[in-house]
């Protein structure tokens, strides 16, 4: 008589088992078929970069009206992307200073200031007070592997 009573619940567990299992198929088909027709797959890739714009400063000069866009383009979110390049000696493993400092825009602006070709410290002071600024309500800087 108690086997008869665990056949029923094996039948019940396999049923409610089985239920689930096809509603998780069922969702997840919709769900792939639902991302296969949305409309983001229809933006061509490459129309994600026509906005973009790369500009590279080798003098201190140039970068003056550079930094003015720089804090322009940064107005309503104030988000820099960092990024450093540098060579090191194969002997010592020791860092040579920055090379190369890329800083990103949301709006699409990317300024790559090569430093080894800016001489002198007066042409960067823009650069700095922009780096420097450690109020609360200006700049969130995202870089991955820098030590600032």
């Amino acid at each position: 008589m108690a086997l008869t009573n665990y056949r029923g619940f094996y039948l019940a567990v396999a049923v409610v088992t089985a239920t689930a299992g096809m509603a998780v198929v069922i969702f997840l088909s919709n769900r792939k078929r639902r991302a296969k027709n949305s409309d983001h797959r229809k933006v061509p890739f490459l129309e994600v970069f026509r906005s973009q714009e790369i500009l590279v400063i080798e003098d201190g000069e140039q970068s003056k009206p550079i930094l003015a866009r720089l804090i322009s383009d940064t107005e309503e979110q104030k988000v820099l992307g960092m990024d450093c390049e540098w060579t090191t000696c194969d002997h010592s493993q020791k860092a040579n200073p920055v090379a190369l400092l890329q800083l990103a825009t949301p709006k699409g602006l990317c300024v790559l200031f090569r430093l080894c070709k800016i001489r002198g410290h007066q042409e960067l002071q823009g650069l700095g007070k922009l780096l420097n600024d450690r109020r609360k309500d200006t700049y969130f800087y995202s870089y991955v592997g820098l030590k600032v």
